[in-house]
């Protein structure tokens, strides 16, 4: 599309998506948010109190904000993201709420230190959308879930500040092992496409290699183009996700500094040993350098073994509220 003169036309050209609809029209350059909405809710047929506006990823929070500051004139369109909450759904929610005048069933006391966060604490992704007519949907709903909850996809999306609203699965296209294309973003991050299944339809691609390619894709939402910094940026994201999950390394890294830390043993000094229990032979003496990295290994494990005991902990307390 064209660039045009904001300043030349009466009208601005706007492109919602809702789902899979995709809608064009005009509105006048005085139009604010609000009417947008008025004129969405005739669209789509929902009430204005449960539309939410993106714009490049980000909400519109001022109904009275007038779409021309918003314009850019080298898209030639306002290109304008809707998410709704239905009201069944909300009516729901609010029926699922406690009675105040009840009493509630006493808590059990939880403990004052900070429980890790898991991967359902929090997510990356507005919305998630799998592919429809699959039997195996659910399957897709889990690995698109995975992935907004990966704590080296949150670490790196707060840290950098990216914003996604939505991640949806694509259908595949090509033949197996020829067409490793299986992504595509919509306007810098708006809304990121993933080809979850092989092209047989036959099962999914390897979870990491759709992780590689989400953070490919996040790093588009920095750069559009396949330059020098758009690569040293996708390649930071993904060393900076694997060091921020703690589990992609399980402590090894821990160890090996733990390791590197103790002092050097002389001759003289590791002959005054300790002696390693071994079968069907004599007893083997180890050094207090061995001793030292043994006990280390030992602590790690032990660590390892009570976070995941509280992460199990937290998650059947949830269960049981």
């Amino acid at each position: 599309m064209q660039p045009i003169h904001v300043t030349e036309q009466s009208t601005l050209p706007v492109l919602i998506s809702y789902r899979s609809l995709r809608h064009r029209f005009q509105v006048e350059k005085t139009c604010r948010v609000l009417d947008l909405k008025r004129k969405i809710q005739e669209i789509v047929d929902i009430p204005v109190q449960f539309l939410t506006l993106l714009v490049a990823g980000k909400k519109l929070q001022d109904d009275q904000q007038q779409l021309f500051s918003l314009f850019n004139q080298q898209k030639g369109e306002l290109h304008i993201l809707v998410l709704a909450s239905s009201p069944e759904a909300v009516q729901q929610i609010q029926q699922s709420k406690s009675d105040p005048l009840l009493r509630p069933l006493e808590q059990p006391k939880t403990r004052n230190r900070p429980l890790v966060k898991g991967r359902d604490q929090k997510r990356t992704f507005c919305d998630i959308v799998p592919l429809e007519g699959f039997p195996d949907k659910h399957r897709a709903q889990e690995i698109l879930e995975r992935l907004a909850t990966e704590r080296g996809v949150v670490a790196v999306v707060d840290k950098y500040n990216l914003s996604v609203a939505r991640i949806r699965e694509m259908y595949p296209h090509g033949k197996v092992g020829v067409d490793p294309i299986c992504v595509l973003g919509l306007n810098k991050g708006d809304e990121i496409q993933l080809r979850l299944r092989t092209d047989d339809l036959q099962g999914f691609r390897s979870y990491d290699r759709i992780l590689k390619v989400l953070f490919h894709e996040l790093a588009h939402c920095r750069y559009g183009e396949h330059n020098r910094e758009f690569y040293a940026f996708m390649n930071q994201l993904e060393k900076d996700a694997e060091a921020a999950d703690w589990t992609k390394h399980g402590g090894r890294r821990i160890l090996d500094s733990m390791a590197s830390e103790v002092p050097q043993i002389t001759t003289d000094e590791s002959s005054r040993g300790y002696y390693s229990g071994a079968l069907g032979g004599k007893p083997r003496r180890k050094s207090p350098r061995e001793a030292a990295v043994e006990a280390a290994k030992l602590r790690v494990n032990k660590a390892s073994q009570d976070t995941e005991r509280e992460e199990n902990d937290s998650s059947l307390g949830n269960e049981e509220t």
